[in-house]
């Protein structure tokens, strides 16, 4: 028993060697008549892989002659069977644009479309191939509106589409979930452009409302007032849209709470804003960069000039001007600058004479004056 298992499956072996030495001797034969008919055997049988090496070798012989339409096609069927649909793409657009009278030049061009379909991968993934496939299939109805093939085009377009959309919103929703606001108020913007009959269009327009709500929130101070009036802005676009929404009362409160916060947010922008500019100007002081501070007061002095403030950067601008003069070893030099300190001194007086920091301004005062009359005598001698 155990000999009679063994013949059978030698036997086997030995045909199977065979028939890969004869095919191997096909490949290498110069007899395309046989090809062609091994070929075309092969591709009836559903054998591509052994048929499309074939076809390829005739291909390169065949260019130009009759039979290369022929050979084009099966090739490019081929490569569809075998599942390698971006090359099945290529060889049937080449096909159709090689062939373009053929009676099989519109099958030969949805095919091209459909071969991108098929290769259109799970939404997870880049979807450029969905782009093209949606391109050809454009491209196909287009070029060929009478085709009994319009109809699946439009419903593979439309099919697409939808995939795409479902990788937008998807991609949106996980910003939302993340708290990437900003990201997902652009995020769901986009999906709307790109698909304006989404279902979920209502809810998305209150998502917007709400993600822009939230990002405000979450903003810096002197971005704040700028982020909420997008919100009111984009509140106005939803209420215009969906007046009857049953999102609107929630819509509502968010546009209510950014119409005050707004104020509120400008108004603390504003008091940071100043802080900060006192802070640079009185640092300046303290690193007795005089010139820079003399500068710095003198601005803060315009720009807040409704401040309660104001006398003593008022103080801090005459000591700035002050010291500033007599840092110049030119006594010239130093009366002129010793003339804008006792300006800022006479403006004190006649701004702030109330203030509780008269008697400190008159000391300086005194000070400047003492040594206007030093550097004035010096100056006379250089004269």
């Amino acid at each position: 028993m155990k000999h009679l298992r063994v013949i059978p499956l030698f036997s086997l072996v030995l045909l199977f060697f065979g028939s890969c030495s004869g095919y191997e001797q096909l490949l290498k034969s110069d007899d395309f008549s046989l090809k062609y008919q091994k070929a075309s055997e092969f591709y009836n049988k559903g054998s591509y892989t052994r048929a499309l090496p074939l076809f390829k070798q005739l291909l390169a012989v065949e260019k130009g002659t009759p039979r290369e339409e022929e050979l084009m096609y099966y090739i490019a069927y081929s490569h569809y069977a075998l599942k390698d649909y971006l090359i099945a793409s290529t060889i049937f657009k080449n096909y159709y644009t090689f062939f373009p009278k053929s009676n099989r030049a519109v099958e030969c061009h949805y095919m091209s479309a459909f071969c991108f379909y098929l290769a259109s991968p799970t939404p997870t993934l880049d979807q450029t191939v969905t782009y093209k496939a949606i391109e050809s299939f454009q491209l196909f109805v287009n070029a060929h509106p009478q085709s009994d093939s319009v109809q699946a085009a439009n419903r593979m377009i439309d099919l697409m589409r939808r995939k795409l959309e479902g990788k937008a919103l998807a991609a949106a929703e996980l910003y939302y979930k993340t708290r990437n606001y900003q990201a997902a108020a652009i995020a769901y913007e986009n999906l709307l452009r790109d698909f304006p009959d989404v279902p979920q269009a209502e809810y998305i327009n209150f998502l917007i409302v709400d993600s822009y709500y939230q990002f405000a929130e979450r903003s810096i101070t002197c971005k704040q007032s700028e982020r909420y009036e997008r919100v009111n802005t984009r509140y106005n676009k939803f209420k215009e849209q969906y007046p009857q929404s049953n999102f609107l009362g929630q819509a509502s409160s968010l546009h209510e709470q950014a119409l005050t916060k707004r104020v509120k947010s400008a108004e603390d922008c504003t008091e940071q804003e100043r802080s900060r500019a006192l802070f640079n100007a009185e640092n300046t002081f303290r690193n007795k960069e005089y010139e820079k501070s003399s500068r710095l007061f003198e601005e803060y002095r315009k720009q807040y000039n409704g401040n309660n403030d104001l006398d003593q950067v008022q103080l801090n601008l005459i000591q700035s001007r002050y010291r500033l003069a007599l840092e110049s070893t030119a006594p010239c030099t130093v009366l002129t600058g010793l003339e804008k300190a006792i300006n800022e001194y006479y403006y004190f007086i006649e701004e702030f004479p109330a203030s509780d920091k008269v008697a400190q301004a008159e000391i300086i005062y005194e000070s400047i004056l003492k040594s206007q009359d030093q550097y004035q005598k010096n100056c006379n001698e250089l004269n």
